[in-house]
């Protein structure tokens, strides 16, 4: 299966044609954002509909300039655009779960009270690709100079648990690009720019 997965775009028309073009030239079966799509929820609509007309699956998150309830209610109107929140959403053999929002939290006991009502299904699963907004703590995806690790202890602990083959953040723009190989799961910003994954 081939990813293309993309955050933090902040509503840069720039940024959002580089990434159709590479989407295009690259024509993945599935396209993965890992939230801030807009500018404070600025032309939020427009920029879903930018994306609406790909012939693929394009699963995003909200991130900290989204309000989860009102990208939920948007994305409603487009039959391509998978909203993911604190949910799961299966691609062929591959089980998706995403956590959005936030950022700053060392903890999220919301998505933790959610992934332990699932967490006999997340079990089942062979493959798994996790997609948060905030990074994974204690990685370098996390790590922000004199400050030290900054990122999220429950979704660390997701990935020490369920082993995913993909895990995918944001947020952190001084981390745009950088990936970590943690035991069996890749573990990636990829920043605005992108990247091309493929999962067997």
């Amino acid at each position: 299966m081939k990813i293309y997965t993309f955050c933090d775009v902040h509503g840069d028309n720039r940024l959002i044609h580089r990434a159709l073009k590479k989407i295009n030239s690259e024509n993945p079966d599935i396209v993965i954002f890992g939230g801030d799509i807009s500018e404070f929820e600025q032309n939020l609509s427009s920029l879903l509909k930018t994306f609406s007309s790909l012939p693929m699956p394009f699963v995003i998150i909200p991130g900290n300039h989204e309000d989860p309830e009102e990208l939920k209610e948007m994305c409603k109107k487009f039959k391509n655009i998978i909203y993911l929140h604190n949910s799961a959403y299966k691609f062929r053999d591959v089980l998706i779960i995403g956590s959005g929002g936030g950022g700053f939290s060392s903890k999220d006991s919301v998505f933790e009270k959610y992934s332990k009502r699932f967490e006999k299904s997340f079990e089942r699963e062979r493959k798994i690709i996790f997609v948060t907004h905030a990074p994974f703590y204690g990685t370098k995806l996390d790590k922000l100079p004199i400050i030290g690790h900054v990122g999220n202890k429950s979704y660390r602990e997701f990935i020490i648990k369920f082993k995913p083959k993909i895990a995918i953040c944001g947020h952190l723009h001084e981390n745009f690009e950088i990936s970590e190989k943690f035991k069996d799961t890749l573990m990636i910003n990829p920043g605005p720019v992108g990247r091309i994954l493929e999962l067997e």
